[in-house]
């Protein structure tokens, strides 16, 4: 019983540090900003704008159809990219924090995870406005549960990221050419199907990231969705968390040696 009321506890504690960090986080972000919170709005529009001009006019695609998928696409890719791109120096960015302060480690990344789910809400909105009278209510709800397999798989790769750019600082700038890159690899302003077979619709394929971005724009837009495609994103992400907690455990206690 006393062993049950201490992991309550603990949990309850690890909670708090979360949230305490988030709210951190957001603090520094937007601090000394003209718009503030409004850059969760403005800068996401932009990049979906942007893309949509782009690849509309590259697949002769109209502008007010493209713009739909593109919009719930990036709610995917933004929240993903956001996580990766912060945690990727979270360890840095509190180093003296972590020097003075004895606390577990592993919240930051949980932090940056819960700060980009909460600067991710005000686009979130925008783009199921520009959605609505195509919104599907079944499929809403289910591409809730694949925001969920996607905060898990992007809650692993925070973990390996985090400690991997403690070791060799110049991963920081590795991982944002990488997420560029992976950008363009992801299914987002297009579909699969519009790729010749070869090498390019191959690694697309395999990009993990499009099943999830895929799912997501079906089930809201179309009401499609699939339970057993489901069950695979809910595995490849906890197959991505666990290895994110085995690289974290292995390498937690060098990581204040190495700051």
């Amino acid at each position: 019983m006393q062993n049950v009321r201490l992991a309550n506890r603990h949990v309850l504690y690890v909670a708090s540090m979360v949230c305490l960090f988030a709210k951190v986080l957001l603090t520094l972000k937007y601090r000394r900003s003209a718009l503030g919170i409004l850059w969760s709005l403005v800068s996401p529009l932009t990049l979906t704008l942007t893309t949509t001009v782009v690849f509309s006019s590259i697949f002769h695609l109209r502008f007010q159809d493209h713009i739909l998928s593109v919009s719930i696409g990036m709610i995917c890719w933004i929240y993903f990219n956001q996580v990766i791109f912060n945690s990727s120096s979270i360890y840095i960015q509190f180093e003296n924090l972590i020097k003075k302060l004895s606390f577990p480690l592993y919240v930051l990344p949980l932090a940056v995870v819960l700060s980009s789910a909460l600067d991710l809400l005000l686009y979130m909105v925008g783009a199921l406005i520009i959605s609505l009278g195509h919104l599907k209510a079944p499929g809403l709800l289910f591409s809730l549960l694949i925001l969920f397999s996607l905060t898990i798989f992007a809650t692993g790769t925070a973990l390996y990221v985090s400690v991997v750019n403690v070791f060799y600082r110049d991963f920081q700038w590795i991982i944002s050419v990488v997420m560029q890159a992976l950008f363009f690899l992801t299914p987002i302003a297009y579909k699969v199907k519009d790729i010749d077979d070869g090498l390019l619709r191959v690694i697309v394929m395999v990009n993990p990231l499009a099943d999830f971005v895929n799912s997501f724009t079906d089930s809201v837009l179309y009401g499609a969705y699939n339970m057993k495609s489901l069950l695979y994103l809910l595995a490849i992400g906890a197959a991505n968390l666990l290895v994110g907690i085995y690289i974290y455990a292995r390498n937690k206690y060098s990581i204040v040696v190495y700051l």
